[in-house]
């Protein structure tokens, strides 16, 4: 086992750790009595709302792929499978993104422009959130002008925005020039990428950048997908008989989201969501307990949509192996 994945299994544990000792200082019993407001028709509404912005995001993703494209519910499957990996497989670094290439690539979609799709997909997601953090930071400001959140938020966002400017300038200098052996260990081992497609990475990604048109598409949709992606806690919290405004509700999902995003060590970002919903619950006034049950509520959904994609992933992986295409790779 690598380092690499020794560090993930570490970061995992911690927080494990921290998210069970952030649950003993509550009231179970109350925690309890919140999830069971929300019961199953709630929880199944909660796990409903969740696809209508991940919809958002497939389709952002279709947009940067070349014709003929596959169809919306083949790249919807493509990134359902990467949110699964990256959820229940965080402990193999970029596990969600291989598998959405590699769900793309099962679609007869060029390895190449696959992984180009995906990464600058990546990209935009994170250049909204950043956006989408710093709405909620405006929001969080008009309301609660003094609140101490303020002051972590624009910490977050400026690291935030380091990271992203660095991935993106290190993409058009080539930097996936040097990582022409993952795909040839991946066609080795996994026998789905084609070895030459290392070849055509970089040029396919400088060619994305420079089509300023279909990134704003792209951009949009995910920005979309923000936005809405808020309803999915502000179903469950009404359920639970708690009403946020929207302000409230956009400060606490933006800045929890930025958390996970600066976690991203830490597989799935476990203790580290948990702790932002009580903390940041905390500063508007609101229940820790319902905190606590809002983030369990949401690692459920990840599991009860997770399991059965990554059930799906091995059963179309059977099936490829007896109807092996010859790989495109461009």
């Amino acid at each position: 086992m690598s380092r690499t994945n020794w560090v993930c299994i570490g970061a995992a544990l911690g927080g494990l750790a921290l998210a069970i000792g952030l649950a003993l200082q509550l009231d179970l019993a109350a925690v309890v009595q919140a999830l069971r407001q929300v019961g199953w028709t709630g929880f199944a509404a909660v796990m409903l709302w969740h696809l209508v912005p991940i919809t958002l995001c497939a389709t952002a993703c279709r947009t940067l792929l070349d014709d003929p494209r596959p169809r919306l519910l083949g790249v919807l499957w493509s990134r359902l499978c990467r949110d699964a990996g990256g959820d229940l497989l965080g402990f193999v670094p970029a596990a969600g993104e291989l598998l959405s290439i590699r769900m793309l690539v099962l679609q007869r979609v060029g390895a190449a422009r696959a992984a180009a799709a995906t990464v600058v997909d990546l990209s935009l997601e994170l250049m909204t959130q950043i956006l989408f953090t710093l709405i909620g930071i405006a929001a969080l400001w008009r309301g609660q002008p003094q609140n101490p959140v303020l002051n972590w938020g624009c910490i977050g966002l400026a690291i935030m925005l380091t990271a992203i400017i660095g991935f993106v300038v290190a993409q058009r200098l080539g930097l996936f020039k040097l990582l022409d052996r993952l795909p040839r260990r991946l066609a080795a081992d996994w026998r789905w990428l084609d070895a030459a497609a290392a070849e055509h990475l970089h040029r396919q990604v400088d060619r994305l950048w420079r089509d300023r048109r279909r990134l704003a598409k792209a951009g949009a949709w995910h920005m979309a997908a923000w936005l809405l992606g808020i309803g999915e806690a502000w179903a469950a919290l009404a359920v639970m008989g708690l009403a946020p405004d929207v302000s409230t509700i956009l400060a606490v999902e933006s800045l929890v989201f930025a958390l996970r995003a600066m976690a991203f060590f830490v597989p799935a970002a476990l203790g580290v969501q948990e702790g932002g919903y009580i903390a940041l619950f905390a500063a508007f006034g609101l229940p820790s307990e319902t905190a606590l049950a809002l983030a369990l509520i949401k690692r459920g959904r990840e599991l009860a949509l997770g399991l059965p994609v990554l059930a799906g992933w091995q059963l179309w992986e059977a099936r490829t192996r007896w109807r092996r295409p010859a790989p495109v790779t461009e």
